[in-house]
């Protein structure tokens, strides 16, 4: 039952973490695919337009495994009113292809190349616990103080039939809840992700570093 209670724990602080006192450097959107895109894209809009974030960061990639690619991201937030001088792009090694983690190691490690305290994540909600999971294992693992803050994108209706998972899975969005949880579990015992209560350990210690 202990292990549950973390759960939910963690999930409720990742979705609704607290806010940072300041501006931070950077967001970093997690890729998607065009159906689950404007979730987003529209929390990085209202984080960089809400003067919450510096830049914006995405995927620079061309289009693969159902991300539409960067060029296709930095055009719709542009036409939707954002700075094109205030979008970056994160490259990534996708000659195998594009994953969570590939993402959350190249955005961790640009944060750090360039000196940042801290950094915004941003992934659709069904995908934010896993992807902010990703980051924190990443950046404890570069023995970095970098602090990193969940900012969940846009919720979309969740009885819409979408497609996810590099372009490969059909389902409802809350349809794609239980199946996330089955991949955090996968990965934990696999060690590719770190156990539920070093996560919240991480929250704790990034609270008591702003105090």
């Amino acid at each position: 039952m202990k292990d549950l209670d973390q759960l939910v724990e963690l999930t409720a602080r990742v979705l609704r973490d607290t806010p940072p006192p300041c501006r931070l450097p950077a967001a970093y959107l997690f890729a998607q695919t065009e159906d689950n895109e404007a979730s987003v894209l529209g929390a990085g809009l209202e984080l960089l337009c809400g003067e919450r974030i510096e830049v914006l960061r995405l995927p620079g990639c061309p289009a693969i495994a159902g991300y539409p690619g960067f060029d296709h991201w930095q055009a719709n937030l542009v036409a939707a009113g954002a700075p094109p001088q205030r979008i970056e792009a994160v490259a990534l090694e996708v000659a195998a292809g594009i994953n969570t983690k590939v993402e959350a190691e190249a955005a961790v490690r640009l944060a750090l190349a360039r000196g940042d305290c801290a950094l915004a994540v941003v992934a659709a909600p069904f995908h934010q616990l896993r992807a902010f999971m990703t980051a924190v294992r990443v950046a404890l693992a570069e023995h970095t103080a970098l602090r990193l803050y969940s900012f969940p994108g846009l919720a979309l209706p969740w009885a819409e039939q979408v497609t996810h998972s590099q372009g490969t899975v059909s389902a409802t969005r809350a349809g794609l809840i239980e199946p996330e949880l089955r991949r955090i579990e996968r990965y934990t015992e696999k060690g590719d992700l770190i156990q539920v209560h070093q996560v919240l350990d991480y929250l704790d210690q990034r609270e008591r570093s702003i105090q």
